[in-house]
């Protein structure tokens, strides 16, 4: 008995504890939800207020009131106004017409039932499921239905309804004047009213669906999954079929495109005339065939997703502006326009300008003269111009940038010099260059009748009234130093030189170890097709054969050589250098005092071959210019310059002569300086003849006699 009320109690009291924990429950989800309702004319929620669904905000004449969740919405005077928070999209209400009442229904859904001024009532559902459902009056009423996959359009007493699925606002039937036309897609709807073209629902990625292109008299309008379609009709009577969507196109029904006249191609889509006026067709994904309004178009030019027109009005260009290949600048009367790409070009009276995207260099604009014609292709932009010479080139820049010379022909060119992939020659005083235009190679500057031109791999430099401009490549090789009555010209790879009144100058590459040459140094520099090389006793830099280096630098090789002779030929020698410089054509009989001083030492060169005393392994071949016969003086300053020679040769030697000869010497020098004729150089030839029976003058014969055969000529 005692066990039994045991029990009992224990029981008891674990029903208590359930109760209390139940109530707490209890009391724990009630103070979570939030309640409201109308009173006094207000609407007043109170409960869990977490995601502000207890904010109640202005209303107008509040008349129903519906709760679910963290949501609250209320139909007052203005339509239906929800607040609070809803992962299903529910306090986004979708247009509605005279709402009669709202309601929660599925799970996660709010709808309203509406009126619209027809008299047409609705269920419009949205959250989770968005739909709309036609209560009254019955399908049947209806005419002219388009059936969708998900949705369906009719019209009842001249208004346009849709219903159906709604996920993506297709059956949002917007205002319309007067629509007579309705065409239903997969998720997206078209119509046609007075005002033209309207859709409404699925925008697609950048709105292309909802974005309805221009156009003309519309005819008839259809759809079909997610692309939209117009044909349309323009005042000259061309019919068109224009789609939009997923695939933006336009096609002419009317007339055949055989009645075009000038047609242009762009990339898969075409542009044409049709009595005077203006049509495109084909791809039109970024508008590049919707033809805005055009004042007298004389010209059109097609490219990859953007297109431009000449007319009165200037250039006008549309479609794909990603790089502002739409934005035409400032033009001055211009008269020619082209496209590529992404990137456009105009011809007018300043020139050439470009604009878009800067790919190759397209917009920055070679040099050019009175420019005739512009043409693109792909990514090279190409003009036909005309000097004051009446030569007409091709000049191309971009991917390929190149010259060609269209007129005269090549052979009417002189003095033609062959550089890496291009020509530079002369044509009654110009100087062009064609072929390959790298580094702008080609790109001759302004010059003041130019009579030389030296070209290598990336630059050129040319020789004119004002001196030396060189081009091409920018580096030091074409930054020109100050230099003297500048008369000889080379350029190497990375270097330049030119031999002026006292020197060879070089800038570029190395330029800066030429120093070397103006004594007699450990080092001797020259300059070969690719650079300036530093050669020494025992390293020749992979230089042997001289005839590889330029002419200019081998007087500097000669006069090194000095340095292993006797003191009085040295001394002769330096003179020799000093008179006839670097310049001079009797440069070479540097050759004629050298070979006959080293056979007087019993050196005798061998395998047709001189080689030097400083370096044994670098050699000048016989058959060089340089050991060719010297020609005539061309003028009295070459004149002097010989006679000068002549004079010193006979001067340096007489400290080595005896009271006699010296006698002699003294009256011959007089006689040539003070007047010279044959009679005198006859005696300078008896003279010479017999001062060379001495061994140390010997040497000099040869050379006096060379000189004073060139005097005779």
């Amino acid at each position: 008995m005692r066990n039994n009320k045991f029990e009992e109690v224990i029981i008891m009291k674990i029903m208590y504890v359930l109760v209390c924990i139940c109530a707490c429950l209890i009391s724990f989800y009630a103070s979570a939800e939030h309640r409201c309702k109308i009173k006094d004319g207000e609407v007043v929620c109170t409960g869990d207020n977490e995601s502000g669904q207890c904010n109640v905000p202005p209303l107008k004449n509040p008349r129903q009131v519906v709760t679910d969740d963290d949501l609250t919405c209320v139909l007052d005077d203005e339509g239906v106004l929800c607040w609070g928070w809803d992962k299903h999209g529910r306090e986004y209400v979708p247009p509605l017409r005279k709402v009669l009442e709202i309601f929660f229904r599925w799970e996660n859904t709010l709808c309203a039932t509406d009126e619209s001024d027809m008299g047409v009532i609705r269920q419009a559902c949205w959250g989770e499921k968005s739909t709309v459902k036609i209560l009254s009056p019955n399908l049947d009423k209806f005419s002219n239905i388009v059936e969708g996959k998900y949705h369906q359009c009719g019209f009842y007493k001249g208004s346009l309804e849709c219903w159906g699925e709604n996920d993506d606002g297709q059956t949002n039937v917007p205002a319309l004047n007067n629509p007579r036309q309705v065409a239903v897609g997969g998720n997206h709807t078209c119509a046609l009213d007075d005002n033209g073209v309207k859709c409404w629902g699925y925008k697609g990625t950048y709105g292309q669906f909802s974005n309805v292109p221009p156009l003309r008299k519309v005819l008839e309008i259809f759809a079909m999954g997610n692309i939209s379609c117009a044909i349309d009709e323009s005042p000259t009577g061309i019919k068109r079929k224009l789609c939009w969507g997923n695939k933006d196109s336009i096609e002419i029904l009317f007339p055949s495109l055989g009645q075009f006249t000038s047609i242009v191609e762009g990339d898969n889509y075409q542009c044409g005339f049709y009595n005077e006026s203006l049509e495109c067709w084909g791809k039109n994904d970024e508008g590049q065939a919707n033809v805005p309004v055009l004042d007298n178009t004389r010209q059109v030019a097609a490219g990859g997703n953007h297109t431009c027109a000449l007319g009165d009005n200037g250039v006008t260009c549309w479609g794909d502006n990603e790089y502002g290949q739409n934005n035409v600048p400032t033009l001055e009367n211009p008269r020619q326009v082209v496209v590529g790409g992404n990137h456009t070009c105009a011809l007018d009276d300043n020139g050439v300008k470009c604009w878009g995207e800067e790919k190759y260099g397209l917009n920055s604009v070679p040099p050019l003269r009175k420019v005739l014609e512009i043409s693109i292709s792909e990514d090279t932009l190409c003009a036909i111009d005309e000097s004051l010479t009446v030569i007409k080139r091709k000049l191309c820049w971009g991917y390929m940038d190149s010259i060609e010379i269209l007129f005269p022909g090549l052979g009417q060119f002189i003095s033609i010099v062959e550089g890496d992939d291009y020509q530079c020659g002369f044509y009654k005083g110009s100087l062009e260059c064609w072929g390959a235009n790298r580094y702008n190679r080609l790109n001759v500057p302004t010059l003041k009748s130019p009579r030389q031109i030296a070209v290598a791999k990336s630059h050129a430099c040319a020789l004119d009234d004002d001196g030396v401009k060189c081009w091409g490549y920018y580096s030091s090789s074409t930054n020109v130093p100050p230099l003297k009555n500048p008369q000889q010209l080379i350029v190497g790879d990375w270097y330049s030189c030119a031999l002026d009144d006292d020197e060879v100058k070089c800038w570029g590459t190395h330029a800066d170890l030429l120093g070397f040459n103006n004594s007699y140094s450990a080092f001797l520099v020259l300059g070969v097709e690719d650079d300036l090389y530093k050669i020494s006793r025992d390293d020749n830099a992979g230089i042997t054969d001289l005839s590889r280096i330029f002419p200019m630098f081998l007087a500097y090789v000669f006069k090194n050589e000095l340095r292993f002779f006797y003191s009085f030929d040295k001394l002769f020698g330096e003179k020799l250098f000093k008179i006839f410089g670097l310049h001079s054509k009797y440069s070479k009989l540097f050759t004629l005092f050298h070979s006959e001083l080293k056979k007087e030492m019993r050196l005798i060169d061998t395998e047709e071959k001189y080689r030097f005393l400083w370096n044994k392994d670098i050699y000048l071949p016989y058959g060089h210019e340089f050991f060719s016969e010297a020609q005539a003086p061309s003028n009295d300053e070459e004149r002097a310059q010989l006679l000068n020679v002549l004079v010193e040769s006979i001067k340096t030697t007489m400290s080595l002569m005896s009271d006699e000869y010296k006698q002699r010497a003294s009256g011959i020098i007089l006689k040539l300086v003070s007047g010279m004729s044959a009679v005198t150089l006859d005696e300078t030839a008896e003279f010479v003849s017999d001062a060379g029976l001495n061994p140390y003058i010997r040497p000099r014969v040869k050379l006096q006699m060379e000189l004073i055969r060139l005097l005779g000529l």
